[in-house]
């Protein structure tokens, strides 16, 4: 399998087809503009989420799906937190 398949799991996709995972994937010097940009240093996340979040911003079809509350605050301010739809 090539990455640009993604990775299966029970016959379905489990990591949908991305062409160049580069392209998704903040570089230290984008996440560290991020957060000075957004003034999210000290907010209580470090490096890590703070690149799952400097990701998101590179493409419009990227949300956050997180129980950690902190990640999830950022998210929310930046337009990045997944909402599940509610089902009436």
């Amino acid at each position: 399998m090539n990455k640009t398949q993604g990775l299966e799991r029970d016959g379905g996709v489990f990591f949908g087809a991305v062409s160049n995972l580069r392209d998704i994937i903040a570089t230290p010097d984008e996440v560290l503009h991020m957060v000075a940009h957004h003034k999210l240093s000290g907010r209580g996340c470090g490096f890590v989420d703070m690149s799952l979040l400097a990701s998101a911003l590179l493409s419009d079809q990227i949300q956050i799906w997180t129980t950690d509350k902190r990640l999830e605050l950022l998210a929310s301010e930046l337009n990045r937190a997944y909402r599940a739809a509610l089902h009436s």
